[in-house]
């Protein structure tokens, strides 16, 4: 049991791993690849996040609920075969997306960022929605899951500085840059494939009758707890996309180069999620991300209008690193809690439908919340067009206003963000002594699904 143990831990982690150092240089380099490098026209470039927004938010839950309805007898596993051949297929879309089918065509450009788009979105929503799913899985309790999930964290913030790393061989033009995403690729299958090869999956788990498609998403949507989930996680998402992809303009705005933000981020993360964890069993995490987030909100609006004053003069830059300490220090001390929350409601419906069906509940998630991946940018850039940025400018050459549009979406568009999401937490229902009473009756349930095991291995064996 406790090597069982060990081995899903070791193979849990280097899945993160793979999917950060993949996922992460294409959200720290696609838009200024295609935005700035390829120079595709604001028209072209929103028309294609739309359209990817489309089906960004369709391919997740049919590829979930494809995995949740797996025969596990026939196949092995619901999960484990997707993340080894689904996370080879993201690495070869992965390489595919670093060499340009033009240079100049705006229409083929064009296509390329729609086909990148569709088909990275279609092996990260595969890869890491089996990935997410197997946390409940080996986890079956709150308390071990957030510890997963710290080191998952951890993990995550040392494998990302492998993304600034591999990220940074872009300034040494497209060919080292296509090069190395070649190495990444190989590297993050591997992987993947290590990572199928170590966890195992829950054997009471493969006896559920898994709900037919329709019902699936009718059971799904109809849960109070997952739905007011999905309003808290929309605004989120929009506003993690705001983030990464747009660190090539944040370095306008402060004294930060991309490596001195991945660090204070890691710093802020360490810091956030400590403070998180020791006061998760005192306030619970509702209490904390309501509390935190709307400080976070204060305090983002504060220095929006202070680096608005501060704009040209001497102490602009040092206001505005000030501020980014400051709400990333917020947002991490609640931003580890996300998953474990989604997961409450997957162990809700345990109880209401009798069966697992972890990545039904990613995949319909995915359905409302990932076109937030594409509404942020297409915010930021539209105050971009607005405020007349120069594409590939230093900020000396840049307009007041341009910079003005930058402290907006520094600051501005994020806690207006956290602000709604804020709304739908406080109505979040699991929580307390409903929280206990269900972990009661889970554990009972479990019970009953071991012992129906144990019986069937019995007559097997006889």
């Amino acid at each position: 049991m406790e090597n069982n143990t060990r081995n899903n831990t070791v193979g849990y982690l280097l899945g993160v791993s793979a999917w950060t150092i993949i996922g992460g240089i294409f959200m720290l380099t696609y838009v200024d690849f295609f935005y700035d490098d390829l120079g595709l026209e604001d028209g072209l470039f929103n028309l294609g996040l739309i359209i990817y927004a489309g089906v960004n938010a369709i391919n997740a839950p049919i590829l979930s609920i494809m995995s949740d309805r797996t025969d596990r007898k026939r196949w092995g596993s619901r999960r484990l075969i997707y993340i080894r051949w689904g996370g080879l297929m993201w690495c070869i879309f992965f390489v595919l997306a670093w060499f340009p089918w033009s240079y100049t065509d705006q229409i083929v450009i064009f296509f390329h960022f729609l086909f990148t788009m569709c088909t990275c979105d279609m092996g990260l929503s595969l890869v890491v929605g089996c990935w997410m799913a197997l946390l409940p899985e080996i986890a079956p309790n709150v308390n071990d899951r957030l510890k997963l999930s710290y080191l998952s964290g951890i993990v995550g913030i040392l494998a990302g500085f492998l993304v600034i790393v591999f990220a940074g061989t872009k300034a040494l033009g497209i060919p080292a840059f296509q090069i190395m995403s070649i190495g990444v690729a190989v590297l993050c299958f591997i992987m993947f494939f290590l990572v199928a090869t170590f966890v195992r999956e829950r054997e009471e788990y493969k006896d559920d009758e898994a709900l037919s498609f329709l019902n699936g998403l009718k059971e799904t949507v109809k849960s109070k707890s997952f739905m007011i989930f999905v309003g808290y996680n929309l605004f989120s998402v929009v506003a993690v996309s705001l983030l990464l992809p747009y660190l090539f303009i944040y370095q306008l705005i402060t004294p930060l180069n991309i490596m001195g933000f991945y660090a204070m981020m890691v710093v802020n993360a360490l810091f956030g999620n400590l403070i998180g964890m020791k006061l998760r069993p005192k306030w619970g995490i509702r209490k904390i991300i309501l509390r935190f987030g709307s400080v976070k909100v204060i305090v983002g609006l504060l220095f929006f209008f202070l680096s608005l004053n501060a704009l040209g003069g001497e102490l602009a830059l040092t206001v505005t690193l000030i501020g980014y300490i400051c709400i990333s220090l917020l947002g991490g001390i609640y931003g580890g809690f996300g998953h474990t929350l989604l997961t409450l409601s997957m162990d809700e419906d345990e109880l209401k439908t009798g069966v697992r069906r972890e990545n039904t509940f990613l995949g319909v998630n995915a359905l409302f919340t990932k076109p937030g991946d594409s509404i942020g940018p297409i915010i930021a850039t539209l105050i971009l067009g607005a405020t007349f940025y120069v594409r590939n400018s230093p900020a000396e050459v840049q307009p007041v206003s341009a910079m003005a549009g930058i402290i907006a979406i520094f600051f501005l568009v994020p806690a207006i963000l956290t602000l709604f999401s804020l709304i739908f937490m406080y109505f979040y229902p699991i929580h307390g002594d409903y929280m206990k009473k269900m972990y009661e009756d889970l554990e009972i349930l479990h019970e009953e699904k071991k012992q129906r095991l144990f019986k069937t291995l019995e007559k097997e064996a006889s």
